[in-house]
Formats: structure tokens, C-alpha cells, sequence
């Protein structure tokens, strides 16, 4: 009796072996991900006309109305969004309104200007978040706001602040490097 039972479980097994082969499931270790990433920094141009040059070893993502580059071994993002007919000036104020009025704390606010010697705000600050795991993680966030009286465009910078002293400057020179074609 024992020895059909092993027979049984033995025969079980196999078949669960074998159908995930018959019913063309793809196994864990066959689902690699291919990751291109271009090395040079060399500037980008989105279909909405925004050009940014993003930090090395970055994606490119598209969204509905939102675009940029991801580094998902660094849980960090670049994402730009160009707004028609807003003036970054307005845009700029309202950011901080309502980064206000959720009592985030700035720990950087900013007049400069960007590559193309266009007027910039930057805003910067750290926000708490929990992984998937239950872990807490701090985030240090970078707003960039440029355009003209006609377009706005908004440049957000996100990575974790372990990794402040290897992203922050990178980050914020690919924010810094953000244009629009006319």
C-alpha cells in the first residue's frame, strides 16, 4: 500500500511537471527582461516636442499624457508632462499651494534656470513610503517648472534618498536640460 502511495505522489508530481511544458505556461527563469539602456546621456525627444537628456542607465516610459525614464534597479524616475496654455509662472504657484496645504515640508525652493537659459522653480522634499514588503522607505523628490506664458512643463525627479549623494546632482542636471521644440 505504501508503495502505490509513492507511486501516486510520484506520478502526481510529474504530471504537474510536465502540463505547465504542455500548456505552454512560461516558467519563472525563462521571463528574463532584456534591459536596453543607452549609456551615452544623449538628449531625447518625446512626440509632445519636450527634449530632455536623461541620466545613464535609464528608460524611456509613455503614458496617456505623461512621459519619461525609469531605472527600476534604483526605484528612480524622471517623468515630464508638457501643459498647453498654462503659464509656468501660475503652474509654479499652484505646485507650491498645494504642496503646502498638505504640510509637505520643502527642503528646497529654487529660482534658476535650465540649460536652454529658460526661467526655472525648483522644488525639493522627502516624502515617506512603504514598499510592497511593509517597509518604510524615504523618497527625495525634485519639481522642476519652466515654459512661457503659452506652455508650462514639469520635470519630477524621484529616488531614494539612500542614494542622495549618487542621484541627487544627476537627477537635477536631467531636469535641468529640459526644452521644448516650437
Amino acid at each position: 500500500m505504501k508503495k502505490w502511495i509513492n507511486i501516486v505522489i510520484f506520478t502526481l508530481i510529474c504530471f504537474i511537471i510536465n502540463s505547465q511544458n504542455l500548456l505552454d505556461i512560461p516558467k519563472l527563469d525563462s521571463l528574463n527582461i532584456n534591459w536596453y539602456y543607452d549609456k551615452n546621456m544623449a538628449p531625447y525627444s518625446f512626440e509632445n516636442g519636450i527634449i530632455i537628456t536623461p541620466p545613464p542607465y535609464f528608460l524611456p516610459f509613455k503614458y496617456t499624457n505623461k512621459q519619461g525614464f525609469i531605472n527600476p534597479k534604483f526605484l528612480s524616475s524622471i517623468e515630464v508632462e508638457k501643459i498647453n496654455n498654462v503659464p509656468y509662472t501660475i503652474l509654479a504657484k499652484k505646485i507650491k499651494e498645494n504642496l503646502e496645504e498638505q504640510n509637505i515640508f520643502l527642503i528646497n525652493v529654487e529660482k534658476n534656470f535650465t540649460n536652454s537659459d529658460k526661467s526655472c522653480l525648483i522644488y525639493e522634499m522627502i516624502y515617506n513610503a512603504m514598499t510592497s514588503e511593509g517597509h518604510n522607505i524615504d523618497f527625495h523628490q525634485i519639481i522642476l517648472v519652466t515654459g512661457d506664458y503659452n506652455t508650462s512643463i514639469i520635470g519630477i525627479a524621484v529616488f531614494p534618498e539612500m542614494y542622495y549623494k549618487l542621484m541627487h546632482n544627476v537627477m537635477r542636471e536631467s531636469l535641468l536640460s529640459i526644452d521644448c521644440e516650437n
